[in-house]
């Protein structure tokens, strides 16, 4: 996994909103091999997700088609490695945490602030970062379980 690179799309209906994020995500991501991505219904997010992976998907939840939350559930069987951001209209925060439940990594109010997202993404970052360590540098579980035991009374001995 190159950490250098970072994929990340983009899922609204507002035109004037795919557009920004994407000047914006260029701006706050250019120490990055980026490519941003933009789907504007989550049936068409559902597709592009067939054949292509992201690390970050940034999706609104009122879209035409299919709204956010059913698209989350989907895309949470297809590719659950992504880190999914919900955005969500500052009246709306049971949405945002009903998302939460349903596995988005976190959400961000509209309209979008940029210091917010910034803090948002480096935090998506840094537990992409983590989650690397943990799964490719530690060193699997040693054959030699016994040389592991806690404990010592005769009923562990046995089992």
């Amino acid at each position: 996994m190159n950490l250098n690179r970072l994929r990340v799309l983009v899922v609204d209906d507002e035109e004037e909103l795919l557009a920004s994020m994407d000047s914006i995500l260029r701006d706050l991501l250019k120490d990055y091999d980026l490519t941003v991505s933009k789907a504007r219904t989550g049936r068409e997010a559902l597709g592009i997700l067939e054949h292509e992976e992201f690390d970050l998907i940034i999706m609104d939840v009122k879209m035409p088609e299919m709204d956010g939350l059913s698209a989350l559930r989907e895309i949470r069987k297809m590719r659950p490695e992504s880190f999914i951001v919900i955005q969500t209209a500052h009246a709306n925060l049971k949405e945002a945490v009903e998302a939460i439940r349903m596995g988005a990594y976190d959400y961000i109010e509209k309209p979008i602030q940029v210091d917010k997202l910034r803090a948002l993404i480096h935090k998506c970052l840094e537990t992409r970062q983590l989650v690397h360590e943990v799964t490719f540098s530690h060193p699997l579980m040693d054959d030699d379980i016994e040389s592991e035991m806690v404990g010592s009374s005769n009923k562990m001995k046995e089992i």
